[in-house]
C-alpha cells in the first residue's frame, strides 16, 4: 500500500481500523520494572501541575501566576528525577511490596491496548511540549517549529487516542466525545465562564452527566475484525469477493472453525493444503460476544451485535 491510497476523508470508526492497521501486537509491560514506570508517571505529574499553572494563568482571568508555587512544583520534579528518589521507594517496604505486585497492563480498563495508548498519549505530550518549548523561545540555531510539524505531532497524539478508545469500545463520535461535551455543558452551561472555570467543581455531576446511555462504555455493540487490506493469505490479497461468504456468520461458529482447525492442523503434513483460508485469516479478539455477527463492509470485516 502507498500513501496515495489512504482516502481523504474517513468516519472515527474508519480512522480506527486504520489505527489497527498500524498498531504494534506486542505489548508487554513486564518488560519494564515497575519502578521506572512509577519514577516516570510520578515526574510526568509533576510536569504536568507546572504546565497547569502555566496554563490557568494564561487561559482563566481571576487566575494569577504565582512563582513560589512554580518554583516549588520544579523542586518536586527535580528530587523525583533524582536516583535518591528510586532508593527510597525501594527502602519503603510497603512501596516495595505494592510495585513488586503491580500489573500496570491488567488494572487498566482495555488492558494492554490501553496501556499502550496511555503511554503514548505521554510520550507525545512531551514532543508537544518540546514545539512549544521551540516555537516560544527560538535558538539561534534552532529554526521555529512548522504547520506541518504541529499537525503531525497533533496526528500521533490522535492516533493513541483512538487505540484507547477502541480498546475500552467507546467509539470516539458517539461516547467519548458527546460525554465530553455533555460533561463541559454541566459545568458551563451558557458559554466559558471564568468563575466556574476557577471555583470548584462538582466532579460528581459533571461525570453523571457524561453518558446518556451509562451501558455504552461497558457495552459496545461493534468491533472492528479486520481491514481488508490485511486480509492475506500465503502472501496473496483476498478480494472482497472471497469474503463475501462471510457475511451473516456467527462469531461463535468462527471460534467453533479455529479450535477445529487448530485439531486438523496435527494431522495435515506440512506444505498440505487446510480448506477455509477466508475464516483461518480472522483473528477475533477474546471481548467480542458469541453472539455477535460477521458482516462485510467495502473495506472492512466487522462483528455486530444482531
Amino acid at each position: 500500500m502507498t500513501p496515495d491510497q489512504v482516502p481523504n476523508s474517513m468516519t472515527p470508526a474508519e480512522y480506527a481500523l486504520w489505527v489497527k492497521r498500524s498498531e504494534s501486537p506486542a505489548v508487554d509491560a513486564t518488560m519494564v520494572p515497575p519502578t521506572a514506570l512509577w519514577q516516570a508517571a510520578t515526574l510526568m505529574i509533576a510536569a504536568a501541575e507546572a504546565i497547569n499553572q502555566i496554563k490557568r494563568a494564561v487561559v482563566y482571568p481571576t487566575c494569577v501566576f504565582n512563582p513560589d508555587d512554580f518554583a516549588r512544583t520544579m523542586r518536586d520534579a527535580e528530587w523525583i528525577a533524582s536516583p535518591d528518589y528510586t532508593a527510597k521507594l525501594t527502602q519503603n517496604r510497603t512501596m516495595a511490596a505494592a510495585l513488586a505486585a503491580a500489573d500496570y497492563a491488567k488494572c487498566i480498563p482495555g488492558g494492554e491496548r490501553m496501556f499502550h495508548a496511555t503511554v503514548g498519549v505521554l510520550s507525545e505530550a512531551g514532543e508537544l511540549a518540546e514545539l512549544l518549548q521551540l516555537a516560544a523561545c527560538p535558538l539561534p540555531h534552532e529554526d521555529a517549529p512548522t504547520r506541518t510539524e504541529w499537525i503531525e505531532a497533533w496526528g500521533d497524539m490522535n492516533w493513541y487516542n483512538a487505540i484507547g478508545a477502541d480498546a475500552m469500545g467507546a467509539a470516539l463520535d458517539t461516547v467519548i466525545w458527546p460525554g465530553n461535551i455533555r460533561k463541559l455543558v454541566t459545568r458551563y452551561p451558557d458559554k466559558f465562564d471564568d468563575e466556574a472555570a476557577s471555583g470548584e467543581r462538582d466532579y460528581a455531576a459533571e461525570r453523571a452527566s457524561m453518558f446518556a446511555d451509562a451501558g455504552a462504555i461497558e457495552s459496545p455493540r461493534e468491533w472492528a475484525v479486520l481491514p481488508l487490506d490485511e486480509a492475506t493469505t500465503s502472501g496473496m490479497r483476498l478480494t472482497q469477493k472471497a469474503w463475501q461468504v462471510i457475511d451473516g456468520v456467527p462469531v461463535s461458529a468462527v471460534r467453533d472453525f479455529h479450535r477445529a482447525m487448530q485439531n486438523l492442523a496435527k494431522y495435515i503434513p506440512e506444505g498440505g493444503v487446510v480448506p477455509g483460508v477466508v475464516l483461518s485469516n480472522l483473528d477475533i479478539d477474546d471481548d467480542v460476544p458469541d453472539d455477535a455477527v460477521l458482516h462485510l463492509t467495502d473495506d472492512a470485516v466487522i462483528a455486530r451485535l444482531p
